[in-house]
């Protein structure tokens, strides 16, 4: 077409486009200018060469380098959209005429431009919204959160005229810096620019509004687009591959089907067929977001890039320098054990690989290592170099007790000092099995025990074996992290003299006034317990440490208005100086637990403070009681606390007792000093070491001995694949064997083919059955590198072996009885050679002589005998009790992986199960529970013992039936009730109640745990607390865990806070009947755990008991029930007139109520029995 003269050019009409884009961009051109005669197009070849009409980004001012840069830190798309503003503010300053850009996939259909340009006159920029109305949340796609991700205004249609560059020149930087940005920036144009927003339904035709803007022609056969002209439409997303999808970035729950829209549909076909007329690829010359061999850069990876670039190291361009750019891809990344920069952004960016390895740089390391090395190389994803694991340090492995300490600073150096007084050998290379690293993993060698050396509980970014704490904590390991605390020696500044106090005096300000020094953590406290104690005193000062953290938080800022108002009161920030302003201080004040999250940062600061003698004030139970003991401090007691009383008594009962604060601070002194001492460091740090090596000598003995190889069975299947068809077998068929062999020659072509992929199969199948071989094999320890089934095997080769034992025990006590009696036998026969010693003695008539020589040897051969048969019993004895000792170690072995796996199963089970609510898991015999964080009862019993209420479970076994119902009232997180479903099966029902909503969702998770599906499934679950009436009941977490309920007082207004919930009360009798699964089921067991409340939820299901006649077990408190407000014995009373006897669980007979209130006051009985009589 012809070129319009400069002067005569009334719109600029632009795009950007990479080269597989660039015939969307000719057909938007070719429809731009057949609307727009005296216009101009041009479009930017951001990866091509310059041509009539299209500018190569040098064009517009990118240089070389700059490109050489985009092409490294983006794709081509993303090339794309940064220099868009670049190509609009470029034309403005060129050009006196208005610039529109056109996204490269839009069709025009009618002119626009005069619409578009014409507001220019009052604004910079003219918007367009990709939609006029808002999306419906139908589930369908595009939804409303994906339009405000990708922008509520249309970035692929925009007019600009002079006064917009500096609007552009932002655009511009923001989708240099995060190309994702470039079209949500749209929405702050009305802040940042004059602006038009222009509502044309006709302009911006796409898959964000085509259903809401229904497609016709008018009377002149023209397009119309919700009653308006159509004018424009972007294809943004149309594959010509897949024509039956407007967009094939959607795929899945389209919000506009092409079937239920024949005329989008034909404008659709009609673009195909337009794209193909102009189809022609030019060469691209620029490779965007890949190595000049095709390898293409994750995004994680050309996000790094760009950070690096805006860094004062910036990392070198991959066109420019790629030996450059190859090692800064593929360095390790700090801070992860044997992860390269790469590695790490592919594993990220891939959500599959991300499933399949979940730990790429800790269990799963020689997995993901190896999909590096084949599959990703191989595919182009990834760099040889950058294959994980070829950083490693390459250390010399000294196969002997010692300890290597890795890292430096002021950590690492006490580390060092604990070490060398621990008298082991020690080394700063990780030369011995057992390592302790301070800080980072610094490329550690595997085939090591790793310990990382913390503060407090932060999360480790490397693979380790162990935490070691330098202070104490009470809070759980979030990682699973086997975590010891190891105190390590403080260097000792001193005690302090008059000469420091007076020196830090000055530089905080007070005279000679007393001074209290606290954090500010509990400063509304402190600052209540100063005033309550000093009102009117001026010779007092309070100074709290505001650390950085907290220094703008709103508490810090609370506590400057209040102390404002108190001119003894001072606020320090200066970190630096903390220590320093305690030796002002008369005392220290420290009111923080030893769960604080601040526990490591106020126990460091408590320990140098101590140590310079300044004595402290803290509550008992506390931080600094925990670091100090109670004679080393002034511990307040905790049950009676308050900020006004206790505290406030105490400073000022010790403000004017000097002599009892040099005493408690020499105190104080003293007890740190021996506590952090080298030598108690060291004594810990030893004891630490060798059970660590003895563990990681276990586990590497444990893998050495797997000689027999797992995978010889598949590896000798692949034999299978060379053999071939015997046609000579027996036949009856005469020419059989002929027949064969035509068949089998005319097939012989599938059958390679089939060998083909069966082998290849059988490759795949071997490796995936290596990589999972060798992530067991890496297990760290010896419990953890242990197998189920393995266990099993091994536990019932012990219970054989003591069931061997105790035969021969047995053999060989019977052997000692028969001994025993050959030996009172032979007692006997000496006693009758003694007598006749004695008569032939006084007959003198016989040989005397002769006769005492065979009396003699006679008796001499009974004494060898008697020695010989107690020389044998010995011996026997000594074997059996070797064979009991060998059998007992051998059970205390099983026991001990036992206990391992236990840990193993408990620790996978964390990783890969997310629950909802806050929990923790437990192995026990109903199978594995997860408990609420803060239960401290039940946990602790079945981790402990496995068990829960063994007498009460034994007893429901005995009594449960097929066929029928058990209701399980106080379910809590579903332990009887997992164990009956186990037992019932399909058989019958279980019924649980439980008000807690969270226990509840423990529950559900755990049957769908523990037990299969179909067995689920006859599960029922009330929401609800079981009781007498209807009445309005509030609910509320028990301390260490389950959920206390009780009736709502008047005039008491319940919300959903710490005070307590509605919760809804029933009669189960009503319920039961109104449950369609338990029709036609006999109510055969009621268990009630409610302790003092068990008889309101059996009132509510007395009808029920009286047709069916149930054994209930019931959870009896006496002391509660009467707490309460009702009588034990009339309560039980209650129990014999609905016709049940009273008897103690793990007893048979009943009890009188007399007896039975007497036992459970005195909390002798917590579980009654309510037997009906015909079940004796």
């Amino acid at each position: 077409m012809p070129d319009v003269p400069p002067d005569a050019v009334t719109v600029i009409a632009c795009t950007a486009v990479a080269a597989q884009d660039l015939p969307a961009a000719r057909l938007a051109a070719r429809t731009f200018l057949d609307h727009h005669p005296g216009a101009r197009f041009v479009t930017l070849l951001v990866d091509g060469e310059r041509s009539d009409g299209v500018l190569v980004p040098e064009d517009i001012g990118v240089h070389p380098a700059e490109l050489a840069d985009l092409a490294t830190g983006h794709t081509a798309v993303e090339a794309c959209a940064a220099l868009r503003p670049r190509l609009l503010e470029s034309l403005l300053v060129d050009h006196a005429c208005p610039v529109v850009y056109l996204a490269p996939w839009t069709r025009v259909y009618a002119p626009f431009a005069a619409a578009m340009t014409a507001p220019l006159d009052q604004a910079a920029v003219v918007l367009v919204p990709r939609v006029l109305r808002p999306l419906p949340a139908d589930g369908l796609r595009p939804t409303q959160q994906e339009l405000l991700t990708a922008g509520i205004y249309d970035d692929g249609l925009i007019a600009v005229s002079h006064g917009a560059e500096p609007f552009l020149h932002a655009w511009a930087e923001a989708c240099l810096n995060d190309p994702a940005r470039g079209g949500s920036f749209l929405d702050g144009a009305p802040a940042m620019a004059d602006h038009h927003v222009l509502r044309d339904p006709g302009l911006g035709l796409s898959g964000w509004n085509a259903a809401q803007r229904a497609l016709a022609r008018d009377a002149s056969g023209n397009l119309t687009a919700g009653a308006t002209t159509l004018r424009t439409a972007t294809f943004q997303g149309f594959d010509p591959a897949k024509p039956w999808l407007l967009t094939a970035d959607i795929t899945d729950h389209p919000r506009v089907l092409l079937s239920e829209h024949p005329l989008l549909a034909a404008v659709v076909t009609d673009y195909a067929t337009e794209l193909d007329d102009v189809y022609e690829l030019p060469q691209s010359t620029v490779r965007f977001g890949r190595l000049a061999d095709g390898t293409l850069f994750p995004a994680p990876l050309r996000a790094a890039y760009r950070a690096a670039r805006a860094s004062q190291d910036p990392a070198p361009a991959a066109g420019v320098e790629p030996a450059g750019f190859l090692r800064w891809a593929c360095a390790p990344e700090p801070g992860i054990t044997d992860a390269t920069r790469w590695a790490l952004a592919l594993w990220q960016d891939d959500p599959e690989l991300r499933e399949r390895f979940p730990e790429p740089f800790g269990v799963d390391a020689a997995g993901y290592r190896d999909w590096c090395a084949t599959d990703a190389v191989l595919a182009g994803r990834l760099h040889q170099r950058a294959v994980p694991g070829q950083h490693s340090v390459d250390v010399t492995l000294i196969d002997q007790i010692g300890v290597s300490v890795v890292g430096s600073g002021p950590l690492a150096d006490r580390v060092r000092l604990a070490a060398e007084a621990s008298g082991l050998p020690i080394s700063d290379e990780p030369v011995y099995p057992v390592v302790l690293a301070c800080g980072g993993p610094g490329g550690l060698p595997r085939q090591r025990h790793i310990i990382a050396i913390r503060d407090d509980l932060a999360p480790i970014p490397f693979r380790a074996d162990e935490r070691w704490l330098v202070w104490p904590t009470v809070a759980p390991a979030p990682d699973g992290i086997a975590t010891h605390t190891v105190p390590l020696p403080l260097p000792d500044p001193g005690a302090r003299d008059e000469v420091a106090r007076d020196h830090a005096r000055h530089r905080l300000g007070p005279g000679d006034e007393s001074v209290f020094v606290a954090f500010a953590d509990r400063g509304d406290d402190l600052l209540a317990a100063f005033a309550a104690a000093f009102p009117g005193r001026e010779d007092v000062r309070l100074v709290l440490l505001l650390p950085t953290a907290l220094a703008r938080s709103e508490g810090a800022e609370r506590l400057r208005l209040s102390a404002a108002a108190d001119s003894r009161v001072r606020l320090v920030s200066d970190e630096s100086t903390f220590t320093a302003v305690a030796d002002a201080a008369n005392w220290v004040i420290s009111l923080d637990q030893p769960d604080s999250s601040d526990s490591a940062r106020i126990n460091r600061w408590l320990a140098e403070v101590s140590l310079r003698a300044v004595p402290t004030i803290t509550l008992a139970g506390g931080t600094a009681a925990d670091l100090l003991g109670p004679d080393s401090c002034v511990p307040l007691p905790t049950d009676e606390f308050a900020a006004d009383t206790m505290v406030a008594g105490a400073i000022r009962d010790l403000v004017d007792d000097p002599a009892t604060a040099d005493k408690i601070g020499s105190a104080a002194r003293t007890h740190v000093l021996e506590r952090l001492a080298p030598a108690a460091a060291g004594a810990a740090v030893r004891r630490r070491v060798e059970l660590a090596y003895r563990s990681w000598r276990a586990g590497r003995a444990l893998a050495a001995a797997t000689e027999d190889d797992p995978l010889r069975a598949l590896r000798a299947a692949r034999h299978a694949l060379h053999r071939r068809p015997d046609t000579d077998v027996g036949h009856k068929i005469p020419m059989a064997p002929q027949l064969r062999r035509a068949v089998l020659r005319v097939l012989n072509h599938y059958d390679a083919h089939l060998t083909s992929v069966l082998a290849s199969l059988i490759d795949g199948i071997e490796r995936t059955a290596v990589e999972l071989v060798e992530r067991q094999d890496r297990l760290s320890s010896a419990g953890a590198g242990l197998d189920a089934d393995l266990l099993r095997a091994d536990l019932d080769l012990v219970v054989e072996r003591m069931g061997q034992l105790g035969k021969q025990v047995s053999a060989t006590g019977d052997e000692v009885v028969r001994l025993r009696g050959e030996t009172a036998a032979g007692a006997r026969v000496v006693d009758d050679l003694s007598a006749q010693v004695r008569d032939v003695s006084t007959r003198e008539q016989h040989d005397s002589a002769a006769e005492v020589r065979v009396l003699t040897d006679a008796l001499a051969a009974s004494n060898a005998r008697l020695d010989a048969l107690e020389a044998r019993l010995a011996a026997q004895q000594l074997e059996a009790e070797t064979r009991l000792t060998m059998g007992s170690w051998s059970a205390d072995q099983a026991l001990r992986a036992t206990d391992a796996l236990r840990r193993v199963v408990v620790r996978q089970h964390e990783r890969g199960v997310s629950v909802d609510v806050p929990s923790s898991p437990v192995l026990c015999d109903a199978g594995l529970l997860r408990l609420p964080v803060q239960d401290s009862v039940m946990s602790a019993v079945l981790s402990s013992n496995g068990v829960w209420e063994p007498d009460v479970a034994e007893l429901v076994d005995s009594l449960i039936e097929p066929d029928t119902v058990f209701l399980d009232v106080g379910a809590y997180v579903g332990y009887h009730a997992i164990r009956v479903l186990s037992r019932l099966g399909t058989s019958g029902t279980v019924v649980v109640v439980e008000p807690d909503p969270e226990a509840v969702k423990l529950l559900r998770h755990n049957v769908c745990e523990n037990v299969a599906d179909v067995v689920a499934d006859r599960l029922v679950v009330l929401q609800a607390a079981a009781w007498d009436s209807a009445v309005p009941l509030v609910g509320t977490p028990a301390p260490g865990g389950g959920y206390g309920v009780r009736p709502l007082e008047p005039q008491e207004v319940t919300t959903d806070t710490q005070s307590g919930s509605p919760v809804a009360a029933v009669r189960l009798d009503r319920e039961l009947d109104a449950i369609e699964a338990t029709k036609g089921q006999r109510l055969a067991v009621v268990k009630v755990d409610i302790p003092g409340r068990g008889h309101r939820a059996l009132g509510g299901l007395v009808r029920r008991l009286r047709k069916d006649r149930p054994n209930v077990i019931l959870a009896f408190d006496g002391a509660m029930t009467s707490g309460f407000g009702d009588d034990p014995a009339t309560v039980l009373s209650e129990f014999e007139a609905w016709g049940y006897e009273l008897v103690r669980v793990g007893d048979d007979n009943p009890a009188a109520i007399a007896d039975v209130v007497s036992d459970v006051l005195a909390g002798r009985v917590r579980s009654l029995w309510l037997r009906p009589p015909a079940s004796r």
